[in-house]
């Protein structure tokens, strides 16, 4: 998981990957995101999810920068992203941007023990079938609706209700969308936590 942030008229250059599904969760600002052939306003509490395979771009368009927090499953990596679109020599921030993203995101995955400190997983409601299908219950949401929150189909949210491995990335998304602001408050400082 990385936190991005991209100042205000400035873009991510059109990409894809090939192998990792990314999902998006905008934490503040508003934009615009291209995913194929279509484009979508974008804004606080929005989460997008990404196949692999979708040629996507994000855009930062309103008046403050647009902040958000990207989980790729498996884990991006250079080999698995190919630019789609070639900047114009006044666009090379847009290509620094993100190549800094890239960067980031290889950083994270590296696995060095003895170079870096990873942060602890704060502890997490919400990771077993019985606790989810609970709090959609007492929410009163159907399974579309509570799994929409955080762009889980409706029969990937079945099948995690019904008892499947809930994954890191979807338990930390699941605290943020439902928990209460104690749980989304330790998944942000877990997150903004920088790998030593």
């Amino acid at each position: 998981m990385v936190e991005s942030t991209l100042k205000t008229g400035k873009a991510t250059l059109l990409h894809r990957h090939n192998k990792s599904e990314e999902v998006c969760y905008i934490i503040s600002g508003n934009g615009r995101m291209t995913l194929g052939d279509d484009w979508h306003q974008i804004r606080a509490g929005d989460t997008i999810q990404i196949p692999p395979g979708t040629a996507h771009k994000v855009e930062a368009t309103g008046s403050f920068p647009l902040k958000m927090l990207v989980s790729s499953f498996p884990a991006c990596s250079d080999d698995d992203i190919d630019v789609l679109e070639v900047p114009a020599k006044a666009d090379e921030t847009k290509t620094q941007t993100i190549l800094h993203k890239l960067d980031e995101i290889a950083a994270m995955t590296e696995t060095k023990p003895s170079a870096k400190k990873i942060p602890k997983v704060p502890k997490l409601a919400f990771t077993t079938g019985p606790e989810l299908k609970a709090l959609r219950t007492k929410l009163r949401l159907n399974q579309s609706e509570f799994w929409r929150r955080i762009q889980v189909t409706q029969s990937g949210g079945s099948r995690y209700e019904s008892g499947r491995n809930v994954p890191k990335p979807v338990a930390l998304l699941l605290n943020l969308a439902y928990g209460t602001e104690k749980q989304a408050m330790a998944v942000m400082e877990y997150l903004r936590t920088k790998v030593e």
